[in-house]
């Protein structure tokens, strides 16, 4: 048979650039009745395709020729046609010819054809395509492709799954076709195949008609609506599923054989957000059934078909028992995502596939939102932050981040393309920042009066739901959109788009007042983490800021002034009295920096600071904090906020974790890089403050499994007793947290992993002999029957043991720990013996370490030296880890430590050979800018804050 797809090939034509086949063919595609035959056992598959045709409305007639001779352009890949015919008045028989590097084939007559009734005229297709075989995730599941399984019931590897992937151009591995997004053409489809399959496609399955002395069924489903080429697909094989329906609508979740008992979950969240999507856009769903497949093997994880959504399995299948919460949270955002495209993506579809970003974050914010609204929950976006960090870089003449006008000017969409070659993960995460300030823009206009702590993009979505009615069935462009919702502000929404499309990074807005503080003045400027803009000449575009401040009126309700700041300045006649903050909500993608007097007013009125704000304002001034341009003010006011945060009055815990984040680094930087005695006592009261403030320490012996507490909470709670391990009370917690874990099988509590840390090193901080013995046993085998009771790893805890050994205080011990490192140089992460030196202000502790370093370093460095030596390779690691510890952090600020670190330093230089020290100083010294900066503000800080 292979041999016979060569031998049927026409003769190529010669390549030429390739027109829109929607505008160069005078007619074109008005229904596809596609009728295939495939033999799961064979390489090949039969089609038979009749194209129903209408007149052309876009017919570019200036590139046609004046011959009224017939033909066809249509786009085909891997398929060899042995017959194609037009059937008009009569049957005119059509030659092919193939242009295979534009994956076009043309039909075409040799004599002139008069087409009188063109509703009544088609174009008849006979042709052979292959089957795509996958047996591992590298091979490309494209087209349409088979492989086979072993069920969990019978134990065979007999079962046959074939499954169709056609975005963004694979639809013409199946049939021939005109395959462009501006192109939607309905489609009727009839599969012949072996009877026991389940068939699924996207339009609802009609009949089953088994044949006669066969093996086989007919399956005929009903015709799809007009449809994108991209979403189409169809489903075969041996396939179990669940039911469900959403009034009358059935919903199904097919899976492998002995696998449907794990889509319970994907059922439920299928028929739990339906309706919620239908409300919210106010368009019912267009289909009449709904279909979710789970495949073994799918490039692109899951993929939106219209109606007949599939996913691999290992992202849509699990026992909902026992996952986790985050587990099921990833299956329903799944689900949400890939119901939200059968509007946006299917219903209404992008025009061309450089705008795929904007498909994939319209079905990612809008899917996460209905969750939100599913679970009457506004959950802080953490993932918003990770990507400001990431977009604030310049480098050898770019951005870390492009712009996604840049994005989508360089990628190529051709035919040849993939949608891992078009996706760009940046610019889809820049489009959900992009609607999610539009949605809150728009939401602000509407009620002013609405300062939540959530989102809502209700009035947006109303306005998402209009474009959809309007346009439904249809392609459309981008502007489309923004046209459309431009209806809904005030704000000139098009150049607002504009402004992030087109620029890269994002701003950092200045606020102050004037002198009589009956004014507010901003500034913005580029923000850039690494330098300033003038030191690279880069161009400093002011962007359009949506401000969102926060105020107070007149009568004492909070409300939000919807401000887009367009110019490098702006004033507003908005008194210090008046406001509570700017970007409430963290609704805009930039930060913010206010001046000490408005710091000072946030502080005195932060109970009227939302959680989300006051973790918004710790983000912006930590983030910076060490940075270009860091101010000394900017460590105090971050100290400042941090205090009256851990004092406010309501206990909020993602508040406090991001508070304790900046306060852990913090002190940890002024530990080596100032004097830090006045810090060690502030910062000693305040977390004794809050240890009393919070309470409930014994509770934290009393859980039965990881259901039973807030991770978030117990983060919290490890960072107050890690930062004061040295305190006798919150030792007296670690050591009954200790005592619980090591007598967990027998009191069967559960340890929450986030207390871990905190729990070894409080207890071993004045633990007796047989304490820290049992830590080294943990140390050397963590593969205990305590793991059944909590939700620690062998690996975490085991680097939770041996990162504790050196919080010992007792000198005895504190030897045994250095020793221990010493003996096991060689192993891998044994540094981590001596994390407890960086938590170690005393004087007298550094420099025990830096004998001991002194002592060893040469046998070491010797050691490491020598070559083909798998563990002189490992102590090298090592020995320089230990050194940046050593060098770059504990021999910091004092003039002692400092003179003795030199001395040794060019000691060392001068005595051994080459192994990297130099290298390694200079990159300590790098690194230790921001630090060394930051440390010089201490005496600032000593005088304004904690003497105040």
């Amino acid at each position: 048979m292979v041999e016979q797809l060569h031998t049927l090939q026409s003769i190529a034509i010669e390549d030429e650039s390739a027109p829109s086949l929607a505008v160069s063919n005078r007619f074109v595609p008005a229904l596809y009745e596609l009728k295939l035959d495939i033999n799961h056992t064979k390489p090949n598959f039969q089609g038979q395709l009749d194209i129903l045709l209408k007149e052309n409305d876009v017919y570019n007639v200036e590139r046609s020729q004046t011959s009224t001779k017939f033909s066809l352009s249509l786009h085909a890949s891997k398929l060899v046609i042995t017959k194609a015919v037009l059937n008009t008045t009569s049957e005119v028989k059509l030659t092919v010819k193939y242009d295979r590097i534009n994956s076009q084939v043309t039909l075409s007559s040799s004599e002139d054809v008069e087409i009188v009734d063109v509703a009544n005229s088609k174009v008849s297709i006979t042709y052979m395509g292959q089957i795509n075989s996958i047996k591992t995730y590298q091979d490309k599941t494209h087209g349409l492709f088979k492989t086979n399984y072993l069920d969990s019931v019978s134990g065979k590897s007999n079962n046959y799954i074939l499954s169709t992937h056609f975005q963004p151009h694979s639809a013409k591995l199946v049939f021939p076709l005109i395959e462009e997004l501006h192109v939607k053409t309905p489609i009727k489809l009839t599969i012949t195949t072996l009877s026991k399959f389940k068939v699924i496609s996207v339009g609802k399955l009609l009949s089953n008609q088994p044949l006669e002395m066969s093996e086989n069924s007919t399956f005929s489903f009903e015709t799809s609506p007009p449809i994108a080429p991209s979403v189409f697909g169809f489903v075969i094989g041996d396939f179990e599923y669940l039911e469900d329906k959403y009034g009358d609508l059935p919903l199904r979740v097919y899976t492998s054989i002995g696998e449907s008992r794990y889509a319970i979950r994907a059922l439920k969240s299928m028929k739990k957000l339906l309706p919620i999507l239908e409300s919210l856009l106010d368009v019912k769903y267009p289909l009449e059934k709904l279909d979710f497949v789970s495949i073994p093997f799918l490039n692109d994880g899951a993929m939106e078909n219209w109606g007949l959504v599939t996913v691999l399995s290992n992202q849509l299948l699990v026992d909902e028992s026992t996952a986790s919460p985050s587990t099921l949270r990833q299956i329903d955002q799944i689900v949400a995502h890939e119901l939200v495209h059968q509007w946006i993506g299917n219903l209404v579809t992008f025009d061309d596939w450089k705008y795929l970003w904007l498909n994939e974050s319209f079905a990612t914010w809008l899917g996460n939102y209905i969750l939100d609204v599913a679970d009457n929950s506004h959950p802080k976006d953490k993932e918003f932050e990770k990507f400001l960090d990431q977009d604030c870089f310049y480098a050898e003449d770019k951005f870390s981040i492009p712009s996604i006008n840049t994005y989508m000017s360089k990628i190529d969409t051709g035919l040849n393309s993939l949608t891992s070659t078009i996706f760009d993960t940046h610019a889809y995460e820049k489009g959900i920042i992009l609607l999610r300030m539009i949605g809150n823009i728009i939401h602000v206009d509407g009620d002013p009066t609405s300062a939540s702590e959530g989102d809502d993009y209700t009035r947006m979505l109303r306005g998402i739901g209009a474009l959809i009615k309007k346009y439904q069935y249809k392609s459309i462009k981008a502007f489309e959109i923004w046209n459309t919702l431009n209806e809904l502000t005030s704000i000139d929404l098009q150049s607002f788009v504009h402004s992030w499309l087109r620029y890269p990074g994002f701003p950092l807005v200045q606020v102050t007042t004037n002198d009589d503080n009956s004014k507010l003045l901003f500034e913005q400027h580029q923000c850039l983490y690494n330098l300033r803009a003038d030191q690279v000449n880069l161009e400093d575009h002011p962007f359009h800021v949506p401000l969102f401040i926060k105020v107070i009126d007149d009568k004492g309700s909070s409300k939000v002034l919807n401000i887009i700041m367009t110019d490098r300045t702006l004033e507003l006649d908005i008194s210090l009295a008046q406001l509570v903050n700017i970007n409430h909500n963290h609704s805009g993608y930039y930060r913010v920096k206010y001046s000490p007097k408005l710091i000072a007013n946030i502080i005195e009125n932060i109970d009227k600071v939302s959680s989300t704000d006051l973790i918004t304002i710790i983000n912006d001034y930590g983030k910076l904090l060490g940075s270009v341009g860091t101010t000394k003010e900017d460590l105090i006011s971050l100290v400042q906020i941090i205090e009256a945060v851990c004092k406010r009055s309501h206990i909020d815990y993602d508040l406090l974790q991001v508070a304790m984040t900046y306060l852990e680094t913090i002190n940890s930087n002024l530990m080596h890089f100032s004097k830090y005695t006045e810090f060690q006592v502030w910062v000693d009261n305040l977390v004794s403050t809050l240890f009393q403030r919070i309470g409930g320490w014994d509770k934290l012996q009393s859980f039965k499994d990881s259901h039973c507490y807030d991770p978030v909470e117990m983060e919290v709670r490890n960072a107050i007793l890690q930062i004061g391990v040295y305190r006798s009370d919150f030792q007296e917690v670690g050591k009954k947290l200790f005592k619980n874990f090591v007598n967990s099988g027998i009191n069967k509590s559960f340890t929450p992993k986030q207390l871990a840390t905190s729990m070894f090193n409080t207890m071993i901080y004045n633990a007796p002999q047989k304490d820290y013995k049992r830590v080294l046993e943990f140390v050397k085998n963590s593969n205990n029957s305590l793991l059944e009771h909590t939700d620690l790893t062998n690996s975490d805890l085991q680097t939770t043991a041996v990162s504790s050994l050196s919080f010992v205080h007792k000198d005895d011990l504190l030897h045994k720990t250095l020793n221990f490192v010493m003996t096991n140089i060689d192993a891998k992460m044994i540094e981590l013996g001596l994390i407890g030196f960086q938590y170690k202000s005393s004087k007298q502790d550094k420099l025990k370490l830096f004998q001991w370093y002194k002592l060893h370093y040469d046998q070491w460095v010797l050691r490491s030296l020598r070559k083909g030596s798998d563990w002189s390779k490992q102590i090298g690691i090592t020995v320089s880890n230990i050194s940046k510890m050593v060098l770059g952090t504990i021999m910091q600020f004092d003039p002692e430590l400092v003179e003795l670190r030199e001395k040794f330093v060019k000691d060392k230089l001068a005595t051994l050979p080459p192994h990297g020290l130099q290298e390694l100083l200079e990159a300590v010294q790098d690194e230790n800018e921001e630090k060394v900066l930051i440390g010089g503000y201490y005496d600032d800080l000593v005088s304004q804050v904690l003497r105040a």
